[in-house]
C-alpha cells in the first residue's frame, strides 16, 4: 500500500481531508493529514511559505518510506 502525505489549502487543517483519509485508510494505505502552523484554529508568529515547507519535509524525512505529497490550493504551493 501507499503512503500518503495531505497538506490543505489555506485557513484549511486536517480535518479538510477527513472524507479522503477515511477512504484511503479504508483501502489499506497510510494517510498522515497536516494542520500547518498558523492556519487552522491557532495563528502563530513568523509563519510563512519557507516554514510550510520545512514542516512538509520534515513529515517526509518522518519515515524512511516513500510517500505521495497531495496538496490542494495553497498546499500545492508546498508540494
Amino acid at each position: 500500500m501507499a503512503r500518503f502525505i495531505l497538506v490543505p489549502g489555506g485557513w484549511h487543517g486536517a480535518w479538510a481531508f477527513d472524507a479522503v483519509s477515511n477512504a484511503l485508510s479504508s483501502e489499506g494505505h497510510e494517510v498522515q493529514a497536516l494542520t500547518l502552523s498558523g492556519l487552522g484554529d491557532e495563528p502563530a508568529n513568523g509563519t510563512n511559505l519557507e516554514r510550510h515547507i520545512n514542516e512538509v519535509v520534515q513529515a517526509v524525512r518522518g519515515r524512511d518510506t516513500r510517500a505521495v505529497l497531495v496538496g490542494h490550493s495553497y498546499g500545492g504551493r508546498i508540494v
